[in-house]
């Protein structure tokens, strides 16, 4: 390996860190906060050594300069790993610790799939489109399928190794698996999702292009009048949450379900969200910041069944 890649593959280790998404508030599991390594690569410093390195004789001035991000192309395919609140409703909310706590075990047990593909790549500009997974049910190992109608597409701009999204776009959110949504809300446009809006992301590319790294949610809100017509389910297994009865504020959803709203006004002592940010067309919404990160994942998974 030449010198000059050398010292970028030392440089750009992935670190690990939505898409995003409301998935449940769980109050009796351990609610400790996923821990984020914050540090960000600095491009520019891998940039410099590249061009200080004189390649040891062999001819080479190490004057042109290097992309160490170039690999990123089209059909490349990443999965979220972690997923993290930092703001809610402007700030340090209570259910941000056990939102976070819920992510973590969704995404592990393959009830919250967030996945980004890498559509155009021109010059600096890049397209990603964004489709959320579903557990396949019964499968019991983890087995995914493609939900295509949550796709929707962002348009970044990289510089070095860094994109940032240039234009707010929405994102719908799926969490459960193939026969049971964990989030029941039938009379939204996209049913049974949390509809994130004014979504605005920037997020690294790790070494070899293998991860999305120091992910960040920079802007997002969820509308207060969908927020009232999502109803959550709080068990561990999606396999848990039907039933026959409805709970106040949850039609169309029998079962182990709870009004989101409802809930997170109850885990903040009774005190109503504030809904300090604004839609596209000027309404009240739930203001949100996250962390996230991904990796790289072979292909896709299939579309699910219907």
């Amino acid at each position: 390996m030449l010198p000059a890649m050398d010292a970028i593959s030392r440089t750009l280790g992935p670190i690990a860190l939505v898409g995003l998404a409301l998935a449940a508030c769980e109050n009796t599991t351990d609610i400790t906060p996923n821990a984020f390594d914050a540090t960000r690569d600095d491009a520019a410093v891998v940039l410099d050594a590249a061009r200080a390195d004189t390649g040891g004789g062999g001819g080479s001035t190490g004057d042109a300069a290097v992309d160490p991000c170039a690999c990123l192309a089209v059909g490349q395919v990443f999965r979220f790993d972690a997923l993290s609140l930092t703001m809610l409703d402007g700030g340090p909310h209570p259910a941000v610790p056990q939102l976070n706590n819920r992510w973590a075990k969704d995404i592990a047990g393959h009830e919250l799939d967030v996945y980004f593909i890498v559509t155009a790549v021109d010059g600096t500009d890049v397209e990603i489109r964004a489709v959320n997974g579903a557990e396949v049910a019964g499968s019991g190992n983890g087995t995914e399928c493609e939900l295509p109608e949550t796709a929707v597409v962002f348009h970044l701009q990289r510089e070095a190794c860094t994109l940032t999204q240039i234009v707010a776009a929405g994102i719908n959110i799926y969490s459960g698996d193939t026969d049971t949504p964990k989030n029941c809300a039938p009379a939204l446009t996209v049913p049974n999702t949390i509809p994130v809006q004014q979504v605005r992301l920037q997020f690294d590319v790790g070494a070899g292009c293998g991860a999305l790294t120091n992910g960040i949610v920079l802007e997002a809100s969820i509308p207060a009048a969908d927020l009232r017509r999502i109803c959550t389910c709080l068990a561990n297994d999606a396999t848990a949450c039907p039933g026959a009865s409805e709970s106040p504020n949850c039609g169309g959803c029998p079962g182990a379900y709870s009004n989101l709203e409802t809930l997170i006004q109850a885990i903040n002592a009774g005190r109503a969200p504030k809904y300090e940010c604004r839609t596209v067309d000027g309404d009240p919404a739930i203001c949100l910041e996250a962390t996230f990160s991904a990796a790289r994942v072979d292909a896709l998974p299939a579309a699910c069944a219907r």
